[in-house]
């Protein structure tokens, strides 16, 4: 099997799926990317056991078919490589990687050995527009602790409501939570979200255009766009009822200009200490 990219195209979608990819693990095989050549599409997959990604990259190939790379020294050729066209041949547990005046050639796996990622089955899903959940996520993420010995909190709660969609997270000590009010689905559902998944979503909306499909099932979430599917596991626990702490009717409300006041926090910041942290308005 043959197969030729422009090389800042493969560049940029093998960089997405190679950052699931773990580069520690009892599980080698996961270190490797997948390349599926198949019905005139070719892919690229990677998971780390509970977050899985494939990425669609436009390209030529000879025979369909499937093989595996190792994710960190490809990524590491593709940064170093100058021609324009880059071309992949398999052959016998093998890769040979060439552009410009370039030549590698690596070991590959046996792509049997790799284990299943799923795929898209949900033919109806909710939308929401791709840079508007990129900057929900962003508003949320950082509240989730990946250390609590409660695991909901390790979390973004993601709620798909029949008026909005609502991302909420929480450390116990401090709460984020993002709405954007669009009819999406007449079927309310909540889930519970991994941080790391939730970077990883972020990072792989940067370019998106258009909407993002969003698919919750009983133990899995999944999303799509842009030629990109992302699935992880999700976290099974009771997520803390945040809406019981938002009061309905503050006792106080001030209305400020956002950039003043991102300005005068980052200036307070600049004092404050490891240990309290703290900035007092």
């Amino acid at each position: 099997m043959k197969l030729s990219f422009d090389r800042v195209a493969l560049t940029d979608a093998f960089g997405l799926v190679a950052g699931v990819a773990p580069s520690r693990t009892t599980k080698e095989i996961l270190k490797n990317v997948k390349v599926v050549a198949k019905h005139g599409i070719i892919s690229l997959i990677a998971t780390d056991g509970e977050i899985g990604i494939e990425c669609l990259v436009a390209g030529s190939f000879d025979d369909s078919g499937s093989a595996l790379i190792p994710a960190l020294k490809v990524m590491a050729i593709l940064k170093e490589l100058k021609g324009e066209t880059v071309t992949l041949a398999f052959n016998d547990r093998s890769v040979k990687i060439k552009c410009g005046q370039s030549d590698f050639t690596l070991q590959s796996e046996d792509p049997s050995d790799f284990p299943d990622v799923a795929t898209w089955d949900s033919d109806e899903s909710p939308a929401i527009a791709a840079d508007v959940l990129r900057t929900m996520i962003q508003r949320t993420v950082f509240c989730a602790d990946e250390n609590s010995t409660r695991y909901a909190l390790a979390g973004i709660q993601i709620g798909v409501e029949p008026g909005a969609t609502v991302l909420a997270s929480t450390d116990s000590r401090r709460l984020a939570v993002a709405s954007f009010g669009n009819r999406i689905s007449d079927k309310p559902t909540e889930a519970v979200v991994p941080a790391k998944a939730m970077q990883v979503l972020f990072r792989s909306l940067v370019n998106a255009s258009g909407n993002a499909e969003i698919a919750i099932r009983p133990n899995d979430a999944m999303f799509r766009f842009g030629g990109i599917t992302i699935v992880t596991q999700l976290i099974q626990g009771r997520f803390p009822n945040y809406r019981k702490v938002i009061p309905e009717k503050p006792a106080v409300k001030i209305d400020l200009l956002v950039g003043p006041l991102l300005s005068a926090v980052r200036q307070s910041m600049i004092v404050t200490n490891e240990e309290s942290r703290v900035v007092v308005s």
